[in-house]
């Protein structure tokens, strides 16, 4: 869908827009039900790792340069979203994951309210920060401001460490 959306060009940005915004919240609300329906041979891999795992596949497919500006449309448009279920979280952190993939780490610590609300998101941020982003970006501001993020992140997850730990087992 990524691809297609990317490769249409000649489709007005609304309607672009409009049809990424939806793939977003529809993959979001499937993708903690695919989790959980997965075969039992596979509930030997932590949770976490499946979610990892779709905020690459997003990443890749979806981040595009070209499509920068609808993004941040889209964006202006969710920020207003009461996020008081997993999966409308999970739809913003996958925009927020596309948006950073371009270099803007700002709108992962815009949202952090939202993810330290749900701990798999924020140990998703948490991957995303330490793991990605601090190697792909060369300018050391940005580079100490994700560090300083991260440091605020591993302390809240050492506070709950045993909440954590469930998700990683």
């Amino acid at each position: 869908m990524g691809y297609l959306i990317q490769s249409s060009y000649k489709t007005d940005a609304d309607i672009r827009g409009k049809l990424l915004l939806k793939s977003i919240i529809t993959y979001a609300e499937l993708i903690p039900r695919l989790i959980k329906e997965l075969p039992e041979e596979t509930k030997k891999i932590p949770e976490i790792i499946y979610y990892l795992s779709f905020m690459e596949i997003f990443k890749m497919h979806y981040s595009s340069k070209y499509l920068k500006e609808i993004y941040n449309n889209i964006y202006k448009n969710i920020k207003s979203i009461d996020y008081n279920t997993f999966e409308k979280a999970l739809s913003l952190f996958l925009l927020t994951v596309i948006i950073s993939a371009d270099g803007n780490i700002d709108i992962l610590a815009d949202n952090d309210h939202i993810f330290n609300e749900y701990p798999e998101l924020l140990l998703m941020e948490d991957f995303l920060l330490r793991c990605e982003l601090l190697d792909e970006i060369k300018d050391k501001k940005i580079k100490g401001t994700i560090k300083n993020h991260s440091k605020k992140i591993s302390k809240r997850i050492k506070n709950n460490k045993y909440l954590f730990k469930s998700l990683l087992e």
